[in-house]
């Protein structure tokens, strides 16, 4: 995509083309070529925890917070490409209240990892042995908050 973006802005040095044209193609291509680079250095924290509850991050402008009063359990599970996801389950008062439990192909994830995650995890990008600084950092924040394996549906409690 980069290389796509590059190529477009040089394209932009022929000289047939009139210079407004060119001076719009470089903006709008350039800035979404540095765009398309600048993305894996600005991605947001996957959750953000602190005294007063959770924030999930479901891309750069998008996050959902949510009260520890609300959170059930911290979850964390490996899918066959080797990848890891991270989130929360929610009581099923905030589900009902946000919508969650409505929306479409929630249901569906929830039904395929056996517990009600859709909308509140994702992607972990980290290392894999962070999780475990995580999970001393949930039981440091919130001490009656366990921790889910979903893959093993493996409750661990605090200590």
């Amino acid at each position: 995509m980069i290389a796509m973006a590059i190529g477009v802005c040089a394209l932009m040095f022929v000289p047939d083309i009139p210079l407004g044209l060119a001076i719009a193609g470089w903006v709008f291509f350039g800035l979404g070529g540095l765009l398309a680079a600048a993305m894996p250095r600005i991605a947001p924290v996957a959750l953000r925890m602190d005294a007063e509850g959770v924030a999930v991050s479901r891309g750069i402008w998008r996050s959902r917070r949510v009260a520890w009063a609300d959170v059930e359990a911290v979850v964390s599970w490996r899918v066959r490409d080797g990848s890891h996801w991270v989130g929360i389950v929610a009581t099923p008062e905030y589900r009902r209240r946000t919508g969650l439990d409505t929306r479409r192909g929630g249901r569906w994830m929830d039904n395929i990892i056996g517990l009600p995650i859709a909308w509140t995890t994702t992607k972990w990008d980290g290392p894999p042995d962070e999780l475990k600084t995580m999970v001393a950092a949930v039981w440091h924040i919130s001490p009656d908050t366990p921790w889910i394996d979903a893959a093993l549906h493996d409750r661990t409690a605090p200590a």
